[in-house]
C-alpha cells in the first residue's frame, strides 16, 4: 500500500505536468510506466496519448480527454483533476520529483515481487530451485524497467574511440581480426554450421584464443557437459590428441596444468531461458569480456511463441539485448540448414541458410564455418566466411582444420575479400 506522501509526490508531478508544457515533456520522458497507481495511472495514461498526438495539455483538454475515452469518473472526475494544480508547487524540480515518484514505484514492485515469491513457497508452490528462477527473473524484470536513457554527446562518444590498433577481444585468426577489430562490446555474433562441421570447435578456439590474451570468458555449453568442453580445451593446444585426452597420461595433465590457470568459466545448462543466463551472468563478480552460447536454438524463449521460426527469433534478439546490456560481446553459435549438403557435397553458407531465419537480422557480425571437402576422408581445408558485418568488409578467411584436435588454426595466406 503507498503511503500518503508517496501519493503526494505523483500529484504534485501530475500537477505541475498539467500547468507547465515543459513540465509535461520531461515527465512523460522521465516517468516509468507503472510510477502511478489508480485514478492517477488513468491520468497520466491519458496523458501519455495526448502528447503522442500533439494535443495540448491542461485541465480542461485533460477532462475532455478522459471522458472521450470513458475513463473521466474512473479518474476520480473532475475535481480530482482540478485538485492535482494545487499540488503542483514550484516547476523548477520537476526532474526530481519524477526520480521519487519513480524510486517508490521500483519499491513497490519489489515488495510486490517479494510477497510473490513467498507465495510460490507455500505448502503447494513451487520447488525452491523453481521460486529462485521466477524471483530472479522478476528482479531482473523490475531492473530493465528502470533503466534510463541518457544522450552523450559526439566529443564524448568521440572520446572513447581508440584510433588505431587492436580495440576487440582477438578471434585468434589473422584476417578475421584484421576485417573485424575483433568481438567488440555489445556486439551480437552469430556463428553458424551444419553438425559436425565444427562451430563448437571454432567456439572452444576462440574462447582459448580470448583467454590466452587475459580476457575472461564465460562458455555457455547447453549440449555438451562441461567435462567435455574441458576435454576439447586440452585438445586445441594442438600438443595433445582429442582421443588420447580421453586416455589420460603425463603429456595430459601437464596440458590440464597449462590450461588450469586461464580465465574461463563454464556452465552446463540444459535448455535455458535468457533470463537464465543473464542471472548467470549477474551472479558472477568478475567483469566478463567474452560470452560464448553453445548453440542458440537450445535456448528456450521466456514468452509464448507460435513457431520455432519466432522462438529463435526471440532468442536472437535476446542474446542481442545481453550483449549490450552487460557490454560484452556475445558470441551465439547456430545450426545452419541441411539444404548445405545435397548431393552429398558441401556448398559455401550463405545469410538464408540458417535453421531458422532472423538470426542473421539481430546479429552484428555473422561468421559460417565452411569445409568444402568435407566428405573427402582426411580433408584439412576450411574456412571462416564473415558474410555480414556492420562496420565492414565481408570477406573469406583461410583456416587449417586438424580433426586430432578438433580445432582450426590460422594460415599464412591472405584473405578473399568480397565487399
Amino acid at each position: 500500500m503507498s503511503t500518503e506522501n508517496e501519493v503526494t509526490a505523483m500529484r504534485s508531478v501530475l500537477g505541475a505536468m498539467i500547468l507547465d508544457v515543459n513540465a509535461a515533456a520531461i515527465g512523460l520522458s522521465a516517468l516509468r510506466p507503472d510510477a502511478m497507481i489508480g485514478g492517477l495511472a488513468i491520468v497520466l495514461g491519458a496523458m501519455r496519448k495526448m502528447y503522442e498526438r500533439s494535443i495540448p495539455i491542461d485541465s480542461l483538454t485533460l477532462c475532455a480527454a478522459l471522458e472521450g475515452s470513458g475513463d473521466l469518473e474512473r479518474a476520480g472526475g473532475p475535481v480530482v483533476i482540478s485538485h492535482l494544480l494545487e499540488y503542483a508547487g514550484a516547476l523548477v524540480n520537476i526532474e526530481q520529483r519524477c526520480e521519487i515518484v519513480n524510486n517508490e514505484a521500483v519499491a513497490r514492485a519489489l515488495r510486490k515481487g517479494c510477497l510473490e515469491t513467498l507465495r510460490d513457497l507455500e505448502p503447494g508452490g513451487c520447488a525452491a530451485p523453481e521460486a529462485l528462477d521466477e524471483a530472479e527473473a522478476r528482479i531482473l524484470a523490475i531492473r530493465d524497467s528502470h533503466q534510463k536513457l541518457e544522450m552523450e554527446s559526439l566529443g564524448v562518444v568521440l572520446g572513447r574511440l581508440k584510433i588505431g590498433g587492436r580495440t576487440g577481444v582477438q578471434y585468434g585468426y589473422r584476417s578475421l581480426d584484421w576485417a573485424t577489430g575483433g568481438a567488440h562490446r555489445g556486439q551480437f555474433i552469430a556463428v553458424g554450421a551444419r553438425p559436425g562441421i565444427g562451430k563448437t570447435a571454432l567456439g572452444v578456439c576462440i574462447a582459448y584464443h580470448a583467454a590466452q590474451a587475459g580476457h575472461d570468458v564465460v562458455f555457455f555449453s547447453l549440449e555438451m557437459e562441461p567435462a567435455e568442453i574441458g576435454e576439447r580445451f586440452v585438445a586445441v593446444q594442438g600438443t595433445v590428441g582429442l582421443t588420447a585426452v580421453r586416455h589420460g597420461g603425463v603429456e595430459v595433465e601437464n596440458a590440464k596444468l597449462a590450461l588450469s590457470r586461464l580465465p574461463v568459466w563454464i556452465l552446463h545448462v540444459p535448455r535455458p531461458t535468457i533470463t537464465d543466463l543473464r542471472a548467470a551472468l549477474r551472479r558472477k563478480r568478475i567483469p566478463t569480456s567474452l560470452v560464448i552460447v553453445d548453440y542458440l536454438q537450445l535456448v528456450k524463449p521466456a514468452e509464448r511463441y507460435e513457431s520455432r521460426h519466432e522462438a529463435v527469433e526471440l532468442t536472437a534478439r535476446g542474446l542481442k539485448w545481453m550483449a549490450t546490456e552487460f557490454g560484452v560481446p556475445v558470441v551465439g553459435l547456430a545450426q545452419l540448414n541441411r539444404g548445405l549438403e545435397e548431393g552429398g557435397k558441401a556448398r559455401r553458407p550463405v545469410l538464408s541458410d540458417f535453421r531458422e531465419g532472423a538470426i542473421e537480422n539481430d546479429a552484428d557480425v555473422v561468421i559460417f564455418v565452411h569445409r568444402p571437402k568435407y566428405y573427402e576422408r582426411g580433408s584439412t581445408q576450411a574456412e571462416l566466411v564473415l558474410a555480414k558485418q556492420r562496420q565492414g568488409p565481408t570477406l573469406g578467411c583461410p583456416v587449417h582444420f586438424d580433426g586430432r584436435y578438433a580445432a582450426f588454426y590460422d594460415l599464412m595466406g591472405e584473405a578473399e575479400t568480397e565487399t
